[in-house]
């Protein structure tokens, strides 16, 4: 999960039609799918929504076809046979979350608040709709939102070295996210490992080819790292840099970034051919390049 900036609703949900669409289901008092889709369903609306995900899951952070899924239940809530849904909340911008079918699937109608929180039953008068409104924060929910500003990520969610992802310090919120969209489906681990792989071999890589210029040297000094690894370790982290968020998997990869010796160590798949260098001075020379490149690292990515 990656936050997001929401902005200015579509056109669409500032229009005569939306409000119209709107009146009649606050009448209605009950989302009905064949009669009230149409209230956020409109193309415009859709094509905002994926552009500011930039294309991926709200939820799992993979590029998808972009569903538009209901953060908070609207036409009803898992295990709350009185509670109706947020129907209300049907067309309102910051309820709405771009999603891939499978979180959409499995998430589904569950929307558990903290036990201290407590549920809206019916619209506030004040329509305090936002997501980040007042109302809506006092209920405490559990999942987390991309799009509000206190629901950091980071401080909720965090990965081992094979891209497995667990609750951070054992973050209640944290641990019901994953659960609820089952952040940690065995497809989708496998697709973030592959991100990890890529930039875990090419360090491999750049590793590789310039000891094998200086095989005899040991231990390798300062000076020849700046003129060989460390100006191609450097364009190779700038080049994961350069639209990250962009790409799929950001919090997963700023996390790398940040703590890149937890994840170059723990990693089960390294391998570095036939260098007369030991693990210690691998890890060394890993580590040096690493820290000279986070010394000057852009601020978006730090955590």
């Amino acid at each position: 999960m990656n936050q997001v900036n929401y902005g200015e609703p579509p056109e669409y949900l500032k229009n005569n039609k939306f409000f119209k669409r709107l009146d009649q289901l606050l009448q209605a008092k009950k989302y009905n799918k064949n009669k009230h889709y149409k209230i956020y369903s409109d193309t415009t609306v859709t094509n905002k929504l994926a552009k500011i995900y930039k294309q991926k899951c709200g939820y799992c952070e993979s590029i998808t076809k972009p569903h538009c899924d209901h953060y908070r239940p609207i036409g009803a809530i898992n295990k709350e046979e009185r509670h109706g849904g947020y129907y209300w909340l049907a067309g309102e911008w910051t309820n709405l979350v771009c999603s891939c079918s499978d979180c959409n699937n499995i998430k589904g109608t569950k929307f558990l608040l903290d036990k201290k929180g407590k549920r809206i039953p019916k619209p506030p008068v004040q329509k305090e709709w936002k997501a980040n409104s007042k109302s809506h924060l006092n209920e405490k929910p559990l999942l987390l939102h991309p799009g509000v500003e206190d629901d950091v990520p980071n401080d909720h969610l965090e990965f081992n070295a094979q891209s497995e992802i667990f609750p951070k310090k054992e973050s209640a919120r944290g641990r019901y996210t994953i659960d609820t969209c089952s952040l940690d489906r065995k497809a989708l681990n496998l697709r973030r490992k592959h991100r990890i792989d890529v930039i875990i071999n090419n360090i491999r890589r750049i590793v590789n080819i310039c000891l094998e210029k200086n095989i005899n040297s040991s231990p390798i000094d300062e000076d020849y790292l700046q003129k060989t690894v460390q100006p191609q370790f450097n364009e190779f982290i700038k080049d994961i840099c350069q639209n990250l968020e962009e790409r799929e998997y950001v919090l997963l990869v700023k996390q790398l970034l940040n703590n890149f010796m937890y994840f170059f160590d723990n990693y089960n798949s390294i391998q570095f051919g036939k260098i007369k260098k030991t693990p210690q001075e691998i890890k060394e020379i890993v580590n040096y390049c690493w820290n000279q490149w986070f010394q000057s690292c852009p601020e978006n990515i730090k955590l």
